[in-house]
């Protein structure tokens, strides 16, 4: 087995534009980012960054949004700057944090290691035609369960084990939903966007907002998708609660559960509502 060895990290700082230099004997930037050169497919890193103000001082707690160039190459969580290496190539790292931005430059290299891992082929009409996969469900009515195929080697063992792994992470979020754990669902909704976390402020209030009497339904299963460092899986569950008059509003989101690949276990990342449903 080849382990790869992780690259040396290096800094990349941007400076504030129209910053006063005279008397000025130490330069500093407003917003330094630290992360990794190179990494192999299948790597998992974490980005920091320092917030400073004029004055040179760190800002502790300031925000920091960070982004990829290429998102098939590098995965990046806007929000915790965590990271994964999927595919060969190049991208640039790009923080925001207000009115300051830096960037880095990070390599991704193949890996032996994750060229073990098959990934599923696409259809017969699509390997035909060199077309893409099917994009997962963004919204609406999810499809039917879509069963992970098995291995080039022809053995289905790896696909399962994923599969439950995947099937754990979906009810995890689930059943959140399902008691009214607002606290558990929080904690695996990770959102990304102004739009995720109002989505989750709606959905805990809704759940625990015991004069809107909300009844979960049963989970109905969706799209999957599995690649050789990340998957996903949609669900879709029926809400209704009460209105003001006495009636009863009735909603379907659409969940999609993404998961990233550590070594032999897949973890889930996030369980977040796709689009805008009614809530």
């Amino acid at each position: 087995a080849v382990t790869s060895r992780r690259s040396p990290r290096r800094i990349a700082s941007a400076r504030r534009r129209g910053a006063p230099t005279a008397g000025v004997l130490t330069e500093f930037s407003p917003l330094v980012i630290t992360a990794p050169e190179t990494l192999a497919t299948g790597d998992a890193a974490a980005l920091t960054g320092v917030v400073r103000d004029p004055a040179g001082r760190s800002v502790p707690d300031a925000p920091i949004l960070w982004t990829s160039s290429d998102p098939r190459v590098v995965w990046v969580d806007s929000v915790s700057g965590r990271l994964r290496a999927l595919e060969p190539g190049t991208v640039l790292i790009l923080a925001r944090s207000g009115e300051d931005a830096a960037t880095a430059r990070l390599t991704v290299r193949d890996s032996p290691r994750a060229a073990a891992v098959s990934e599923p082929g696409p259809a017969p009409s699509q390997a035909a035609e060199g077309g893409p996969p099917p994009a997962a469900v963004s919204s609406g009515e999810p499809t039917a369960a879509v069963r992970l195929p098995a291995t080039a080697a022809g053995s289905s063992e790896a696909p399962r084990s994923a599969q439950a792994e995947i099937d754990a992470g979906v009810q995890r979020c689930y059943q959140a939903v399902r008691s009214k754990d607002v606290g558990g669902l929080s904690a695996v909704y990770s959102p990304a966007s102004d739009a995720d976390r109002e989505n989750l402020r709606k959905l805990s209030r809704l759940l625990r907002t015991s004069e809107w009497a909300a009844t979960v339904g049963d989970l109905k299963a969706g799209a999957r998708r599995l690649g050789r460092a990340q998957a996903s899986a949609d669900f879709s569950v029926p809400l209704s609660w009460k209105d003001a008059f006495g009636g009863r509003l009735n909603s379907q989101p659409v969940f999609r559960t993404e998961f990233i690949r550590r070594g032999d276990r897949w973890d889930l990342m996030s369980c977040r509502i796709v689009g805008s449903p009614r809530l």
